[in-house]
Order: C-alpha cells, then structure tokens, then sequence
C-alpha cells in the first residue's frame, strides 16, 4: 500500500521529521548540497523506501516556527535528478538546479521563481499562480491539470511539454517556444502570446484562446488545430472580471479590512459584477463610489480604490 498524502505530509510534522525538514533547509542554503549528502539525512524517514534510490522529498514543509517567520525552502546550485517532491510546499525560489525528471505533482507555491533545468520533470496538478519561470527548461516536461493562471513562460523553451487541460489564464507567454507541445484544452484566456514559437505538431484541439493576444500566423493555425478562438470584444474580459473579484475577496480578508468596515462594499459589489457581466465597459468604479458616500468616510473611499483594488490586481495569483 502506496502511503497517502496525508501520511506523506505528518511524517514532516514529528519531532524528528521537523528536525531533518530544518536540517534540509539549513543545507540547501549551503550550496551546493550534494544528493548522496541529503540522502544521509532521510535514512529513518517513513515510506523512503517506496521511491528508493530516488531522493524522498514528499510532503516536505517547513516546521510552523520557522514558516511563522515567512522563511521558505530556497533550492539553488542543487543536482537532484529524479527527486520526488510532490506536495511539496513552502518553497521560496528554484534556480540554476538540475531537477531533470522530479516530480512535483500537486506541490503548491505561488509567486515564486523557478529558473531551473525542469527537463522531463512532472508538475501534474502542481499549484503555481503566478510563478515565474525566469531561465526555466521546460522540455518534455508534464503540467497536466496544473494550476498556472499569471505564471511567466516568456522565452522559455517548452519544446515537448504537456499542458493538457491546465490553468494557463493571464499567462506571459512572448516567445515562449511551444514547439511539439501538447495543450489541448488548456485555458489560456487572456493570455499574451505575441511571438511564440510553434510547428505542426503543436497540438490545439479544445484549447481556449479567448481574449488572447497573438500573431496572425498563430491564430490561423490555432483555428485550423482546432483551438476556441473569441472575438476581439472579449479582450480583456475575463482579466477584468477576475480582479473585481479578487477586490471582494480581499475586503473579506482580515489582513486588509481587520475591523471589518469595507464590509458595506460586498453586497454592493455584488450588484456591479451583475451589471459588468452585461455591459464589459460599464463604469462600476464609478457607481460604486457614489453608493458608498454616506457609508464609507471619503478617505475610506480612496483606501478601497488607492490601494485595495490595486492589490488586487497585483495578487490575483493569490485569489484566482
């Protein structure tokens, strides 16, 4: 019997297991960390055996005093082929690793860098809004289901790579070579895609390209593969609507609105979003500040547009 998530994950929360996670962080800092020197540390870890001789790094999150500190696993200047890191959280940043072939399916980051060779690895169902692949290798690498919506593929080479039903809404993908890759119904709604490389045996079919900004030569192909192209109106819809939602998930955020004043916004936002359905260039900014005179202070006012709606929009990743 293959353990579970869950088991995967509470082996990291006992007193040895939260001594060998800080033993890992406080070696990956230590660059560079070499495989047979982390394997040392994981000899009486629970279940290694079941992906033995591969490097078990499953489950693995930091300790709560030290995520409490919003410290994060920093993985630099490491070779670990073939290592296993799915569910993997609280990692910061990946760069200039070989992870050819790790598997990170269903690890969760969001708005970190990964600049690593990821050639052949395996992201299957993996969290990661808004992540930059920032010098990334992607070739023949494996997103299938994954959750990439605000990740930054720009001039990266995906030559091979399966992004079969992801997530890709509001992508960055200028340049981005998808030579032979497979992203049948992927989303990729409001994404920009000037300038991408592509070949006959990108594959198309089911994929939503609505709102998307690309050449002409690539919506061509994209209608002839198969792709669902939208109409010129629908650019920038689906971004718009999807910040004006992250601004009512932020008002609900005790971060941002701990005494709980922008409550008054939520229904009234509410009846914005209706009419913004209808008309995508209706002035809801505008209505809404009227409605809320009388309800909110003007300074009040100018805090919910001056700097929670454009947090909003700064970390949609969070709230997609």
């Amino acid at each position: 019997m293959v353990a579970t998530r869950d088991q995967l994950q509470a082996r990291w929360q006992t007193p040895e297991g939260i001594q060998i996670a800080e033993n890992f962080r406080q070696r990956f800092e230590r660059r560079p960390a070499s495989q047979e020197d982390l394997q040392k540390i994981t000899t009486t870890l629970p279940f290694r055996e079941e992906v033995a001789p591969a490097l078990d790094l499953r489950g693995l999150n930091l300790p709560s005093e030290v995520t409490n500190r919003g410290d994060g696993f920093i993985l630099k200047h490491l070779s670990l082929p073939g290592a296993h890191f799915e569910y993997l959280q609280d990692v910061a940043n990946i760069v200039v690793c070989n992870l050819q072939g790790a598997i990170f399916d269903e690890m969760h980051t969001i708005h970190s860098i990964f600049g690593s060779d990821f050639r052949r690895a395996s992201f299957r169902k993996a969290m990661l809004q808004g992540v930059r692949f920032w010098r990334a290798d992607l070739r023949g690498a494996t997103f299938f289901q994954a959750r990439l919506a605000k990740a930054d593929f720009s001039e990266v080479p995906c030559q091979g790579a399966s992004f079969v039903e992801a997530d890709m809404r509001f992508t960055l993908c200028a340049g981005t070579d998808f030579r032979g890759a497979d992203l049948r119904r992927a989303n990729l709604t409001d994404s920009s895609l000037g300038g991408v490389l592509f070949d006959d045996q990108t594959r198309l079919e089911g994929t939503i390209l609505r709102g998307s900004s690309m050449s002409q030569d690539f919506r061509s192909y994209a209608e002839q593969a198969g792709a669902i192209l939208g109409t010129e109106e629908e650019e920038l819809d689906a971004y718009n609507l999807a910040c004006f939602d992250a601004l009512s998930a932020i008002i609900q955020d005790p971060i941002y609105n701990p005494d709980h004043r922008f409550d008054v916004a939520l229904p009234l936002l509410k009846e914005q979003r209706v009419k913004l359905l209808q008309d995508h260039h209706h002035r809801w900014d505008n209505e809404l500040a009227e409605a809320l005179e009388g309800m909110l202070s003007s300074d009040d006012i100018d805090t919910l547009f001056d700097d929670l709606y454009p947090d909003a929009m700064r970390l949609l990743a969070y709230y997609l």
